[in-house]
């Protein structure tokens, strides 16, 4: 057996009269494959790690061709994860199904997985077949797969007392991930007596040997569980097998000695070891590193120290948090002349010491800073903490809004009607036309030099490989990038989109959660107080089938936000929710609802991205013309849930085209009142964007405006992740009515 595996790109780079007498090498006829389903492969490995495994590829690939089957089922692994080669899953699944034929349970175990990563409906339906025959081979990973779909009834029917009794054998043959498997699964069913002693044991020697979602598993449980090791013992097993959070936790405890001695030595060993294993965790280091030389350099006097001081103490990343002690200094740092630290002074006595608080922004707005004239002027247009004042705050708000500063823009607006008198705002370029991520000149000209890098990356990787005479081509990217296969925005560019924020803590003890974990769904700000999202997003159903409604727990809506780890934008009190009356969990028909906050208790974080409202679809529902060619673009931060967390760190945006509603309407099988209740919406290679964040909106820029408009709300079909078709929304003209209704009734 002859096999070549070269780079199509290569073949292009020979001279045209060459290429010409060349016989063309025929592209083959193969399934295409979610750009998704499969992880990347590392772009950053080190030159030595790149030669052995090109080395070891060679060597699989002529023992292959010497006719040894399990050298040709490692060979399919190389072509999956790009051992050596460039990764192409077509090529691999060849290889797989042949080792399979050939009883070799290592290919059988690859053609499952590779199968689960097909863009087809009956995706995990043919896996089922593959994991079997792997797991009657004596692969381990088949008979854990297999086991799985027999527990969630996927491509199989359901049997969950088979997948635990096939767990259970495959866990006592030594396989780890089995052992974990089956005592999350046996946990989810609130089990008691032997079983939960059974339960419990499995996942705890699974924590012992450093399996991180096991000792997640451990976490979910109450402290003091009988059985359940302490919570510094898993923690402690949990970072050592790789958890950023579970580091940063143990950091906290060991700078602070809460509940163990101190020891700030072993809580920055703690604190590096989270940063190095997610940057997002760099944060606290750099913070308490700082904190005794700005310690010292504030009590000598250097102003400039204790406003950054205050700015630690201030923080929620480290376990310094004070907030009396953080307006005190950025307070002494304001009156001395630091202005950038009025607005946040002036934040945190607002409901201390009102007079003060006013003093404060007026110094900082006085020097120049915006965010304390940005502040002062809410202040006093709300008249809660300060006198109502309306003509100083207006005043304050036409400054803002020609410095481009988009909330104040906002407000202008809405107080217009109630007060036509009142100055206008010189227009800003707050906002430029949708710009395509592949125009690099045009979008590379609206991003700041410091930022550019972050574009140029590539977030996929193309193969065009020959084999056997035939080309096989295959498309793999980031998790992070291929939700939308969507691109990073800058600050401030979506300033309508809002964020449903999980409390510290859940109402069943789970917590404290990680930034990653509290992001729940998306939303849309369509007037002051009030947000457009889904209604399946208003109650947090968790894996374990707990279900808590937001509206009787701490959850709450943040505004202005690009980063959610970060400390940014406004956070708000839930007051009310509304799910529209139609809503259907079942079928998701009428998936929409309106969430009211409290604009008057608003809790600012250190920076604030612009905020501002979206109108809603206004062309009437027959009016509207629904057509493939019709572009359309939705934003969100990734989908994301408490147990199983993959997310973007900024606000990503993506475009995509409508489906017509003949075509939606063969996805979503909506008939009578529900017809064209939804529309469905692609990326050019059919991606999904269910994977963003549910209830966020779904936007047009076409009508004769220009204007930004939500035509829809992302909603979570039952399809979303498993197949190839477009995406869902709910469609806003069916619910405008409810809407309107909804909002005026509330007044």
């Amino acid at each position: 057996m002859a096999m070549l595996a070269s780079l199509l790109a290569a073949a292009m780079t020979c001279p045209a009269d060459l290429r010409a007498q060349e016989p063309e090498i025929p592209a083959a006829d193969h399934p295409v494959y979610k750009t998704s389903g499969t992880p990347r492969a590392p772009q950053d490995k080190p030159a030595a790690e790149i030669e052995r495994e090109a080395a070891r590829f060679r060597m699989l690939e002529a023992a292959c061709d010497s006719g040894d089957r399990a050298a040709c089922s490692d060979l399919g692994e190389a072509y999956e994860l790009g051992l050596g080669t460039p990764q192409n899953r077509p090529i691999a699944a060849i290889l797989y199904r042949e080792t399979c034929e050939a009883d070799v349970a290592r290919g059988c175990e690859g053609l499952g997985r590779v199968t689960t990563a097909l863009r087809d409906e009956s995706a995990s339906e043919q896996a089922a077949a593959p994991f079997a025959r792997a797991c009657e081979l004596g692969s381990a990973g088949g008979c854990i797969a297999y086991a799985r779909l027999l527990h969630r009834g996927v491509g199989v029917p359901r049997d969950e007392q088979r997948a635990e009794a096939l767990w259970r054998e495959t866990c006592r043959s030594g396989a780890g991930a089995a052992c974990r498997e089956l005592g999350a699964a046996m946990i989810a069913t609130q089990p008691t007596g032997e079983r939960m002693a059974e339960a419990l044991e499995l996942l705890t020697g699974q924590c012992d040997a450093l399996d991180t979602e096991a000792c997640e598993e451990l976490l979910r449980l109450e402290e003091g569980t009988a059985g359940r090791p302490s919570e510094a013992i898993i923690l402690h097993n949990a970072c050592s097998g790789g958890s950023d959070w579970s580091c940063k936790q143990l950091g906290d405890r060991a700078f602070v000695g809460n509940g163990t001695v101190q020891d700030r030595d072993y809580a920055f060993a703690l604190y590096d070891r989270a940063c190095a294993l997610d940057e997002v965790q760099c944060e606290t280091a750099a913070m308490l590193r700082e904190w005794p030389g700005l310690t010292e350099g504030c009590e000598s006097g250097d102003m400039a120290a204790c406003a950054r001081l205050g700015e630690i103490h201030d923080s929620t990343a480290t376990p310094l948090e004070d907030a009396n002690r953080a307006r005190e200094l950025l307070a002494a740092a304001c009156f001395a002349g630091i202005s950038d630290a009025c607005a946040r002074a002036g934040d945190l006595a607002l409901t201390v010491d009102p007079a003060k608080a006013e003093t404060l922004l007026v110094t900082g707005c006085d020097a120049g800073d915006l965010a304390a004239c940005n502040r002062l002027a809410s202040a006093l247009d709300r008249g809660d903490a300060l006198a109502q004042d309306i003509a100083r705050a207006q005043a304050l708000y036409v400054r803002l809004c020609e410095a481009e500063w988009w909330s104040a823009c906002k407000t202008l607006r809405q107080n217009l009607a109630t007060y036509p008198d009142l100055p206008l705002a010189v227009a800003g370029r707050n906002f430029v036309p949708p710009i395509e991520p592949d125009d690099r000149e045009t979008l590379l000209s609206h991003i700041p030099e410091a930022s550019r890098a972050q574009m140029e990356y590539s977030p996929c990787s193309t193969s065009t490989l020959e084999f056997r005479g035939q080309l096989y081509s295959d498309l793999v990217c980031d998790p992070e990038r291929r939700v939308y296969r969507g691109y990073p925005l800058e600050p401030g560019q979506a300033p309508w989109q809002a964020l449903l924020w999980r409390p510290r803590t859940l109402p069943n003890g789970l917590g404290p959660l990680s930034a990653k974990q509290r992001v729940l769904c998306g939303g849309a700000l369509i007037r002051r107080g009030w947000v457009l999202t889904a209604a399946h997003c208003l109650v947090d159903r968790l894996e374990t089938g707990e279900e808590f409604p937001i509206r009787s727990a701490d959850y709450r809506i943040r505004l202005g936000v690009h980063r959610p780890a970060g400390d940014e934008g406004i956070s708000y009190p839930i007051l009310e929710v509304h799910e529209h009356p139609f809503f259907d969990l079942g079928t998701y028909a009428f998936d929409i609802a309106l969430i009211r906050y409290d604009p008057s208790r608003g809790q600012s974080g250190a920076a604030t991205n612009a905020i501002r409202l979206i109108g809603l679809d206004e062309t009437p529902l027959l009016r509207r013309r629904i057509a493939p060619d019709m572009d359309v673009y939705t934003y969100g931060w990734g989908r994301t849930e408490v147990e199983r967390v993959v997310m973007p760190t900024v606000l990503m945006g993506a475009k995509m085209q409508l489906e017509t509603l003949e075509k939606c309407t063969e996805i979503t099988g909506y008939t009578g009142n529900l017809l064209n209740a939804a529309l469905c919406a692609a990326g050019s290679e059919g991606e999904q964007a269910c994977y963003g964040d549910s209830g966020g909106p779904l936007i047009y820029y076409g009508d004769a405006d220009r204007r930004a408009r939500v035509i829809g709300v992302v909603s979570s079909g039952r399809k979303c992740g498993t197949t190839g078709e477009a995406s869902r929304y709910t469609r806003v003209a069916r619910a405008r009515e409810w809407i309107e209704r909804t909002i005026a009734a509330a007044r």
